[in-house]
């Protein structure tokens, strides 16, 4: 059986690897909002991107140029894209850190209709932990089918059987009591962040699947489903006609549709929690598929005989008017 000292050092390592996944999510959300201070400021003071041969931004100043040029580059399609991360492998030593996975950028034409692939790459991630938060120490990306990319860039996770996890927090000396309760504190909280993904999943998958009712059913009662200035249901009757709905845009594509949910970012308060996040939604249309949609979520969630219900779902079209800052915003004083 576990000691309680080994227990603490498992449970540091899964927490390390969340707040990974938001120093990422940052990352994205930071770039596709214009805020550049802030994506500059979430690399160490030294921190370095690498998106190829002859790109290279080294430290604050120099990063801070590379996402705000006066033109060109990220200047092209600001406010009309996002990044995506996807398929993350994580590991943590100490208070050092590595990751992998792919990164895909959408963006939308300067007509604000068509939407497409801007952008598909692999990366590499190192991170350091300071202050108790963590930070991109250098990123090395390289687009897929280019000279460098694959074997070169994301090749760490073959080893991982002989790395062991090293959490960055090793103080564990508090009495038995107090180390159990704090625990399970700690187990619970990364428990409901897998009970908001779950809820996520579950609305993606009754949405796709035309499944009107379940659908339904994963929000509250009073739930509410905003998707423009001017569009906003209450109440399960109405957010059922969403799904159900005959003649409804949602059955127009129903059954060669999928619902994505990208870089989450939860914060959990007893029963109550809040989540931001991207959505992209692609569709089928005979040997084509294409971005149909994508926007960016604010979610409130409650917690009802254990498991998590949507309360109100507030989203906005990439590049509309209220879409960006007025929506995604609360990850910016989140602790």
């Amino acid at each position: 059986m576990a000691t309680i000292e080994e227990l603490g050092r498992t449970l540091q390592v899964l927490e390390d690897r969340e707040a990974i996944r938001e120093c990422l999510a940052r990352y994205c959300y930071n770039a596709d909002l214009g805020r550049p201070k802030e994506w500059a400021s979430n690399f160490t003071p030294d921190g370095v991107l690498d998106t190829g041969p002859g790109t290279r931004a080294e430290g604050y100043e120099q990063l801070l140029a590379y996402i705000s040029p006066p033109k060109g580059g990220r200047k092209t399609i600001a406010n009309r894209g996002i990044h995506n991360i996807t398929n993350l492998f994580i590991r943590v030593n100490g208070n050092k850190a590595w990751a992998e996975g792919y990164q895909i950028v959408l963006v939308k034409d300067t007509d604000g209709e068509a939407r497409k692939v801007f952008k598909m790459g692999l990366s590499h991630w190192t991170f350091e932990k300071r202050n108790g938060r963590w930070f991109i120490k250098e990123r090395v990306r390289r687009e897929a089918g280019e000279g460098e990319w694959g074997g070169k860039v994301i090749k760490s996770y073959l080893d991982v059987n002989q790395i062991r996890d090293e959490p960055s927090n090793t103080d564990l000396t508090l009495s038995r009591p107090t180390a159990l309760e704090a625990l399970e504190k700690r187990i619970q909280a990364l428990e409901d962040r897998e009970g908001i993904r779950e809820c996520l999943a579950r609305y993606c998958y009754n949405a796709d699947l035309g499944r009107s009712e379940q659908w339904a059913d994963n929000f509250t009662p009073d739930g509410v489903l905003n998707s423009g200035p001017t569009h906003s249901v209450k109440g399960r009757a109405a957010l059922l006609n969403i799904v159900a709905n005959p003649n409804g845009a949602h059955k127009a594509v129903e059954g060669r549709c999928t619902d994505n949910i990208t870089n989450l970012f939860i914060r959990v308060d007893g029963d109550e929690a809040w989540a931001e996040g991207y959505q992209i939604g692609l569709v089928r249309e005979g040997e084509e598929r294409r971005v149909l949609r994508m926007g960016l979520c604010h979610w409130t969630f409650k917690k009802q005989s254990g498991r998590w219900y949507i309360k109100e779902k507030v989203r906005r079209e990439v590049g509309g008017v209220e879409w960006g800052g007025k929506v995604i915003r609360s990850y910016l004083d989140a602790k």
